[in-house]
């Protein structure tokens, strides 16, 4: 069994000598943790409506008290908070990876009441977490940059806006007529805007890998191969590197010359 955490929970902890009322909120309590530590806010209302017509109010209290003393899990901070104790399962812990760190750092700086048993539970090293502690208050603490007064500076805004959208404005490709052609011929099929997509890959093997004058005979053998045409079927990927580090189409281009016993030769 597991809970939502995909954490393996041992199941005889339901088969300890509970009350009823016990039990459903032992199995709630887990149902409804949000983490591998056991520690989060006390679900007092969702556990007493959605039991309202089995137990009473003061059932299920009892069935919490239960777990309490039976060393289940405790509570803190007037009983807003709980921890199911040994949900971790971390015996024998050593080291704290970054994703354990920085939940470590948020149940010190959230549940400090719990943190202080936590840490005990597990013989953790306070030192890493407590770095982590202070370098997140030095980041909170850290003043905003003051705002500037436009009316002061009218000039000197405008300019930045300016300069910014240039910034921010990115180059429009416009494939060539070519390209279009070389791509309707290889998948009659497409329409845009994938025939935009993949007509730029063909402009950029142009452009960028010194292709022969014949790669586009090669394509079109490669869609009718018995083996390639179930591995060509778009131009996108022709310029991502294989595990023998050529480019795809060049892989597809030797496997051409191969076959049909053609030469290349130099643009």
């Amino acid at each position: 069994m597991s809970d939502r955490t995909y954490n393996t929970v041992d199941i005889c902890i339901y088969d300890e000598d509970w009350s009823e009322p016990a039990l459903i909120v032992a199995k709630m309590l887990l149902t409804k943790c949000p983490n591998q530590y056991g520690i989060y806010k006390m679900p007092w209302g969702f556990l007493k409506k959605t039991y309202n017509n089995h137990f009473t109010h003061e059932e299920i209290e009892t069935g919490v008290e239960e777990l309490i003393n039976d060393g289940m899990i405790a509570l803190y901070d007037d009983r807003k908070v709980v921890w199911i104790k040994n949900k971790w399962g971390r015996d024998g812990y050593s080291g704290i990876s970054n994703n354990q760190l920085g939940a470590l750092r948020h149940i010190k700086e959230h549940f400090p009441s719990v943190y202080a048993d936590f840490q005990q539970e597990y013989d953790l090293v306070p030192t890493e977490v407590q770095k982590e502690v202070n370098r997140s208050r030095r980041r909170s603490q850290q003043k905003p940059p003051l705002s500037r007064d436009s009316s002061q500076h009218p000039d000197t805004d405008s300019d930045t806006d300016t300069n910014t959208k240039k910034k921010e404005k990115k180059d429009i490709y416009i494939p060539t007529d070519k390209s279009i052609k070389q791509v309707r011929s290889l998948f009659p099929k497409l329409k845009e805007p994938r025939i935009s997509q993949q007509s730029k890959t063909l402009d950029d093997i142009k452009r960028l890998d010194n292709p022969p004058d014949d790669l586009l005979i090669a394509l079109k053998w490669a869609i009718t191969d018995d083996f390639w045409k179930n591995q060509f079927q778009s131009c996108l990927p022709l310029r991502h590197r294989s595990k023998n580090d050529n480019l795809k189409w060049q892989n597809i281009y030797n496997a051409y010359k191969q076959a049909t016993k053609i030469k290349r030769f130099d643009i």
